[in-house]
C-alpha cells in the first residue's frame, strides 16, 4: 500500500516530488472511509521527513489533518493526530501550534479510544519540549485528564505519558504538582512495564527529576529501578543509555544507593560494556563519574 511505501525513509521525498500530495489530499473529503484511511496514514508517514515540510505547508496539510481528526472513524481520528504529531516534529516554533494543541486536548478529554489517546499524548509531549507550551498544557483543562490516564496504568499509554511527564520534571511548580498526584508511583510502574520505550522515557524523567530535586533520590533508588536502569545502559539505544547512566549517577550521590547499584552488577557492567568499549564520549564520561561515586565509598 501507499502507507507502507511511505514507511521507507528513502521513498518519502520522492513520493512527494512525484505528486503524492496532489493525489492524496483530495481523498480527505472522500465519502469512502478506506480512502481517508489510506490518505492520512500515508501522509502521516510522509510528514516524518523534514524535506517534505514546505510542500505540506503549501497544501494546508495541518489544517486539513485537524479537520479530518473529527471523523467518526477511530482509525482516521488516530492517524490524523499521528500525522499532526509527525508534522510538529519539524516545526521550529512550536508556539505556532497552540491552536492544534487546544483542539487535541479537547479531543483527548472526550476520547476513550486508546490509539487516539496515545497519539494525542505523543503530540502534547512533542509540544512540551517548548517551555511556553509546557505552561499552556499545564494550565489547560487537559491536565486533569493526563493525571487520570497516568493513574489508570493503561499499558499502551505508559511510554507516551513518560515522555510527556519527563518534560515537566525541570520546574518545581510542575513536578511537585505531579508528585502530589502520584508521579513517583507512576515512575515505578513505568519502569516495571513491558515496553522498552516506557523504560527509556522514564529513565529520562528520573534523570531530570533527581537533578532538580535530590530529595527524591531515596525513593527512586529501589533495587528494581536500578536493575532496569542497568539494563538500559547495556542496550543499543544511545539516548536510553545516556538517560539511564545519568539517572544512576544521580542516584549514586546517596551512599545508601551505592551498595545497591554495586550489588546489581554495575561495576562489572561499566568496565565491560561502557568504559572499555564505548565510542560515545558522553557515555564514557558518565560511566567514569558513576564508577567514581561507587568506589569512593569503601563499603560499596
Amino acid at each position: 500500500t501507499l502507507a507502507r511505501l511511505a514507511e521507507n525513509e528513502e521513498n518519502r521525498m520522492k513520493m512527494v516530488s512525484d505528486g503524492a500530495l496532489e493525489v492524496l489530499m483530495p481523498l480527505f473529503s472522500s465519502w469512502v472511509v478506506s480512502d481517508q484511511r489510506v490518505a492520512i496514514s500515508t501522509l502521516a508517514n510522509l510528514a516524518l521527513d523534514v524535506r517534505n515540510q514546505r510542500a505540506l505547508v503549501a497544501v494546508g496539510f495541518l489544517e486539513s489533518a485537524l479537520k479530518l481528526a473529527r471523523s467518526r472513524d477511530p482509525i482516521v481520528r488516530a492517524e490524523s493526530i499521528r500525522a499532526v504529531a509527525n508534522f510538529s516534529l519539524h516545526v521550529e516554533n512550536k508556539e505556532t501550534l497552540e491552536g492544534a494543541m487546544h483542539s487535541t486536548i479537547k479531543m483527548l478529554r472526550k476520547s476513550e479510544d486508546l490509539d487516539v489517546q496515545r497519539e494525542a499524548i505523543r503530540f502534547l509531549a512533542i509540544l512540551a519540549e517548548n517551555e511556553r507550551m509546557q505552561r499552556e498544557i499545564f494550565d489547560s483543562p487537559g491536565l486533569s485528564r493526563l493525571i487520570e490516564l497516568s493513574n489508570a496504568g493503561e499499558e499502551g499509554l505508559q511510554a507516551v505519558l513518560a515522555y510527556l511527564i519527563s518534560n515537566f520534571c525541570y520546574e518545581r511548580e510542575f513536578f511537585h504538582h505531579f508528585v502530589a498526584r502520584g508521579l513517583l508511583t507512576w515512575l515505578e510502574d513505568w519502569m516495571a512495564a513491558r515496553a522498552f520505550d516506557a523504560w527509556k522515557w522514564t529513565a529520562r524523567a528520573i534523570s531530570i527529576l533527581i537533578t532538580a530535586a535530590p530529595e527524591f533520590r531515596s525513593r527512586l533508588g529501589a533495587v528494581s529501578i536500578i536493575k532496569r536502569l542497568l539494563t538500559l545502559v547495556s542496550c543499543d539505544d544511545a539516548l536510553a543509555q545516556i538517560w539511564a547512566i545519568e539517572s544512576l549517577v544521580g542516584l549514586s550521590e546517596r551512599s545508601d544507593n551505592q551498595l545497591k547499584i554495586v550489588t546489581a552488577g554495575a561495576v562489572e557492567m561499566l568496565l565491560a560494556r561502557v568504559i572499555r568499549k564505548t565510542r560515545d564520549r558522553e557515555l564514557e564520561y558518565q560511566g567514569l563519574a558513576l564508577l567514581a561515586n561507587l568506589t569512593q565509598n569503601s563499603d560499596a
